[in-house]
């Protein structure tokens, strides 16, 4: 593995609410970066969550090497969605007081903490940059009082945006005072996709000449078994929540469409959540048996039944036009083809057109959907874009800090 020399960065602090090993998908990308900015001899401190605060843990994936201050929450969001009276009562009070608590988001409990921790650890140890990813970007909050006080340098890493992008919510637009108060005092912005960055720009004219990158999400080459989720059958797989335009829905035409052309049936998997809503159409599709649901599984598990798959499946809305959704990085991993349903002119069309991991299709084009599915079938396994790998997205990183940060 190449060694960067860094001879202005020492220590990094990192403020990130989800964290290894915490499942959720937020977690991973500081998850990985803080590891690779340990592998190249930056000592990396993390502030985040103590675990009981996840909604899930897998110790599959992790973090090696970092210092991790893990801190209490007030109020937390809960994690327990039993839908009994006293669960769903509890959860119900709880809302309300975070409501009325929390001006900026339901995870602001987390503010003082975060805040207290950081200010004790800037007092011990010399840090050359503070890093805070959002969302939470109440987490913003509590990096910029850190930075006011020690005169540490601020990184903003933005895995979506806060007020930068038309939500359709006018919420989210009165605290544009209170982000372009935090950006003024930033050294860097980073972002995961290059729309991002110009729903930014546009939103934030009078930072467009504030040093920043745009910085994808990267993967970790995929070593383990492959499994087959079920033989003499045209697998297609699938993982993550379903909400919003993201539905499964979307290939019961194709499957309908396409079930002539091959010798074997078309099935896909499911490991998530599903509203039963999903379960209905396809029955009503006569697409029962086509359809099959899993269990959530440990994540290096997961990769296995992924990379056994024939097709991976993925969805990214116009409401969300802006994202490369982190499955896309795990799906890559494997090799396997993807069948990615997104407007065209989307962030993910564009990564499509850039990298040939598979197909895209209009969501709203069944037609389309049918056509680029045979394609990814037909296709067979690549070899991922080496330079998209961690180790590389990690240098990428350290050398843009390395250029904006003071030297000594």
């Amino acid at each position: 593995m190449k060694i960067i020399e860094t001879h202005s960065i020492k220590r990094l602090l990192i403020f990130s609410y989800a964290f290894a090993p915490d499942s959720l998908v937020g977690a991973r990308r500081m998850s990985a970066l803080s590891k690779e900015f340990s592998s190249n001899n930056i000592i990396t401190d993390v502030i985040t969550v103590k675990n009981r605060y996840s909604s899930g843990l897998d110790d599959s994936v992790n973090s090696n090497h970092n210092i991790i201050s893990r801190t209490k929450v007030f109020l937390p969001s809960t994690t327990d969605y039993r839908r009994d009276v006293y669960h769903r009562l509890k959860r119900r009070v709880l809302s309300l007081l975070r409501r009325a608590l929390f001006k900026h988001d339901v995870w602001e409990g987390w503010k003082f903490f975060a805040t207290r921790a950081g200010l004790r650890l800037t007092k011990q140890h010399r840090y050359d940059a503070i890093i805070v990813t959002g969302p939470p970007f109440s987490s913003f909050l509590a990096a910029e009082k850190v930075s006011d006080s020690s005169g540490v340098p601020l990184i903003l890493d933005y895995r979506d945006p806060w007020t930068g992008y038309n939500w359709g919510n006018k919420a989210r637009l009165k605290y544009t005072h209170v982000e372009r108060r935090i950006i003024s005092k930033a050294k860097a912005v980073v972002f995961c996709s290059t729309t991002m960055k110009s729903c930014f720009v546009k939103r934030f004219p009078e930072f467009a000449n504030t040093p920043s990158a745009v910085i994808t999400n990267g993967y970790y080459p995929f070593k383990g078994n492959r499994i087959l989720a079920e033989e003499n059958s045209i697998n297609i797989a699938h993982s993550g929540t379903l909400y919003g335009e993201r539905t499964l829905t979307s290939l019961i035409n194709p499957f309908a469409k396409l079930s002539a052309s091959y010798n074997k049936p078309l099935r896909v998997h499911h490991w998530g959540y599903i509203p039963n809503s999903e379960s209905i159409l396809f029955a009503k599709a006569g697409l029962s048996k086509n359809l099959h649901l899993h269990s959530r599984v440990r994540h290096s598990d997961l990769m296995g039944y992924l990379a056994g798959a024939d097709v991976l499946f993925a969805q990214s809305g116009s409401d969300v036009s802006y994202a490369l959704p982190y499955k896309i990085f795990d799906y890559m991993a494997t090799g396997v083809p993807i069948l990615a349903l997104t407007p065209p002119g989307s962030e993910l069309a564009s990564f499509f057109e850039r990298y040939a991991i598979g197909f895209t299709a209009d969501l709203n084009e069944p037609e389309s959907i049918a056509t680029a599915l045979a394609k990814c079938i037909d296709a067979g396994n690549s070899t991922p874009p080496e330079k998209l790998l961690w180790q590389h997205i990690g240098s990428n990183y350290i050398d843009f800090l390395t250029n904006c940060l003071p030297h000594d």
